[in-house]
């Protein structure tokens, strides 16, 4: 009896192994075809079907990667590079599909970070080079003006930045900024340093610690009163990236004003064509004053328009209610005197030869103003380059 269920067994045995290799052959067969003939959409599909039902090696990957590459569906080609890449990890054709990949997803550092194992002949090809110290260089210029002009005064704001690559695909980005506002009983004028670094992980995830320092000056119309702060702001986030979407968690902690500051964030951002040709992002942060005694939500809305190597525009509402917080992981600094309700945010870029843009944002806030507690429109507009050496 035992012998029996032994035979039977390595028959089923055989047979299932049989199968495999024939449904193997004709996958090999029909995607190679597919291949071919540059028939991509169809090519996807069936590869997709395939590694469902457990096919998996070298080639299949890399036709799959590249027919979602030929439909321009560069963040759904990463996973299939990849996991080609752990197939045959010293392939170079492999290599630069992944590269591309990740630069026409947004993904710069992830790219650069490949670099350091390329061969002379692929940085060649691709025309990549050593890591400059300084690789980008951005400035911003603005104003606001209000509907209370009587009370509320424009706003004038500057800030210049620098990017650097410390080590193939690790940067950090710093910053100055100054803003001076004035009002109808006096002045105030805010200095701000922030650095920032992106260090990509592996499996999808990078982490970016951020850090701001800020100087605080106010003086009285009437040159009595005149005030010095220094306040500082800590944030780490944490992203993962997936085929479709990106999720990012936040932690933020600040000592604006006389109590410290909490926030929390999760954002999701969708990419419904797995390229960078659309996205719609929404963002969940929970704002807590004095350690938790005051606790409130808030919310962001983006939808992101990218036509790449030409133009890009983006659309955002905040919903706040509140003083005190930031966006961005600490990037953007809500600490003013008056009370930002909501604001809607426009920003077209223009993008010359790939290595230089130019961008405009025009801000429509409504605010509540601290001392009469009146409500006011705001309306701002800033003019910003960025430069890629």
């Amino acid at each position: 009896m035992y012998k029996l269920i032994s035979v039977l067994l390595a028959c089923v045995s055989v047979s299932a192994s049989a199968q495999t290799e024939l449904d193997s052959k004709l996958v090999n067969d029909s995607t190679y075809a597919l291949y071919q003939s540059g028939k991509w959409k169809a090519l996807e599909q069936q590869g997709r079907k395939a590694i469902h039902r457990h096919i998996d090696y070298y080639y299949l990957r890399m036709r799959v990667g590249i027919a979602c590459y030929e439909q321009q569906k560069y963040r759904l080609a990463l996973s299939h590079f990849e996991k080609a890449q752990q197939f045959n990890s010293s392939n170079e054709w492999t290599k630069e599909y992944l590269y591309y990949s990740y630069l026409f997803s947004d993904l710069y550092n992830e790219g650069e970070r490949m670099t350091a194992h390329f061969s002379d002949s692929l940085r060649a090809i691709t025309h990549t080079k050593k890591a400059s110290l300084i690789n980008a260089a951005t400035a911003e210029v603005g104003m606001k003006f209000s509907s209370a002009s009587k009370t509320v005064k424009p706003l004038y704001y500057v800030s210049f930045g620098l990017n650097h690559l410390l080590v193939r695909g690790y940067s950090l980005f710093h910053s100055y900024s100054y803003v001076q506002q004035q009002y109808y009983y006096g002045t105030y004028q805010q200095h701000q340093y922030y650095v920032s670094a992106n260090l990509p992980l592996k499996k999808g995830f990078s982490l970016t610690p951020a850090f701001s320092v800020l100087y605080a000056v106010f003086n009285s119309t009437d040159k009595i009163v005149k005030t010095k702060k220094a306040y500082f702001l800590g944030s780490l986030n944490v992203t993962k990236n997936f085929s479709y979407a990106k999720v990012a968690l936040a932690n933020s902690f600040s000592n604006f004003d006389t109590s410290y500051q909490l926030q929390h964030s999760l954002g999701v951002t969708v990419y419904p064509l797995a390229n960078q040709r659309l996205s719609l992002s929404g963002t969940m942060i929970l704002f807590t004053d004095n350690l938790y005694q005051k606790v409130h939500p808030l919310f962001q809305a983006k939808v992101s328009f990218n036509f790449p190597r030409y133009f890009s525009f983006s659309a955002a509402y905040t919903y706040a209610r509140v003083r005190n917080f930031n966006l961005y992981n600490g990037a953007i600094v809500q600490n003013g005197y008056d009370r930002l309700n909501d604001n809607l945010t426009f920003v077209p870029e223009f993008i010359i030869q790939n290595r230089y843009r130019i961008y405009a944002l025009y801000q429509l806030e409504f605010k509540k103003e601290q001392t009469l507690q009146t409500n006011y429109i705001s309306h701002g507009i800033s003019f910003g380059t960025k430069i890629i050496f």
